[in-house]
């Protein structure tokens, strides 16, 4: 499959003929059309997909050979029902109908730029085609950009979620989560069979220096053995180094300079739209830490993931981390409520159903204790840009550490 790029598609001149492939004609130049603060723009165009062709193979799935954002965005629209496969002998061909070009045309789909090369290689999609795909990069816009990261953003939380819900059921896991939270060491080279050996000893001191049994020395202190859940402060650290440290560089301590609902308002407010930011927050008022990120995104309500452990003695309940990742690992939250909860708290007031919707894995509102709030404290939380691919390089490192 090669594609090869349109230089400079001047919009003021339409004529998409033997330029797009018929099926894309309409929807390329309904698109272009709407994008007004553009003079001129690029278009990847496929080469050699049959121009007599529809989008559907003879089994009647999307074909392999449209490009894989598209065919995402094809497949989701099947699903919640926007357009049907049909069942006409046109249909069985692999012809799609004006009705469902009309649909396709009314939905928001990518054009084809640099991020579908993005999508290729996140989904590992290059891996699973025959042919060598060669992708010319070109001028990546927010028009583009806007199409595609939410399906970029989706796959990545994903595949964070599956990871961080293991941390209570694989050992080597567990103890990376709760011994390295404040290591000098980067998080993806921490040998975690080393944390196991370490931990053991200590207990095997203890049995000498104390003349007690191996068994009576575990039951005073730990059994270095079990999974042990990591406090809110350390399950956030741990997260907060996934994103932010590299195979060189690792934080010795998370800090946290900045203080004020306000000032963590004009930290997200004036951030890069484009970009990934993820803020660890220390809450005084709640006596607990969480991570929050921000994805890239241009709606004027920003939501947020958030990750988070409790040991339940404040004002939430028990959590353990893989329970949120679990049941809320992959939603996202109006940033809006988190303001708004955390002002309640500036003025003494604590809203137990607004804290149970964000913070509670069943939003429950009778889990909530609000006599535990403490209304003189405030917040302090760090701010720092993030990548995809720093993150999706410490899961894979870990992984091969703790699979061995």
């Amino acid at each position: 499959m090669n594609y090869k790029s349109l230089s400079i598609f001047d919009l003021n001149q339409m004529d998409l003929t033997n330029v797009v492939h018929p099926i894309y004609q309409n929807i390329y130049l309904r698109k272009l059309k709407r994008i007004k603060y553009l003079e001129v723009h690029h278009i990847l165009v496929i080469e050699n997909l049959p121009k007599n062709d529809g989008l559907f193979d003879d089994l009647v799935e999307v074909r392999k050979d449209v490009p894989f954002s598209l065919r995402c965005h094809i497949n989701n629209m099947l699903k919640r029902g926007n357009f049907h496969r049909g069942e006409s002998a046109t249909m069985r061909k692999g012809i799609i109908s004006s009705v469902e070009i009309e649909s396709l045309m009314n939905e928001q789909l990518p054009l084809l730029s640099v991020s579908v090369a993005e999508c290729e290689y996140i989904s590992n999609e290059c891996n699973k085609t025959e042919q060598q795909i060669d992708i010319k990069y070109l001028n990546s816009i927010p028009f583009s950009f806007e199409m595609n990261c939410q399906h970029k953003d989706d796959i990545f939380q994903n595949e964070l979620s599956l990871f961080l819900e293991q941390v209570s059921h694989n050992k080597l896991l567990n103890l990376i989560f709760n011994f390295n939270g404040q290591n000098a060491t980067p998080i993806s080279q921490v040998e975690p069979y080393n944390l196991l050996s370490d931990s053991r000893q200590i207990i095997f001191d203890a049995v000498t220096d104390w003349g007690m049994s191996y068994e009576d020395v575990v039951k005073v202190l730990y059994n270095p053995d079990d999974i042990c859940e990591p406090v809110c402060g350390v399950s956030a650290s741990n997260v907060i180094r996934l994103f932010l440290d590299t195979q060189i560089v690792g934080r010795n301590k998370v800090t946290v300079p900045f203080s004020g609902i306000n000032n963590l308002k004009n930290k997200i407010k004036y951030r890069e739209k484009h970009k990934n930011y993820v803020a660890y927050i220390m809450d005084g008022y709640m006596g607990h830490a969480y991570v929050i990120r921000i994805p890239p995104q241009y709606e004027n309500e920003v939501k947020i993931y958030i990750y988070q452990s409790d040991l339940g003695d404040g004002v939430t309940r028990e959590l353990k981390l893989s329970q949120w990742m679990k049941a809320r690992g992959r939603e996202l939250i109006p940033l809006n409520k988190l303001i708004t909860l955390i002002h309640g708290f500036m003025n003494g007031h604590c809203d137990k159903q607004l804290m149970a919707e964000i913070f509670d894995y069943e939003s429950n509102v009778s889990a909530i204790n609000s006599d535990m709030l403490e209304i003189d404290k405030s917040i302090k939380f760090s701010f720092d840009e993030c990548s995809y691919d720093t993150a999706y390089k410490n899961i894979k490192l870990i992984k091969s550490n703790v699979m061995q």
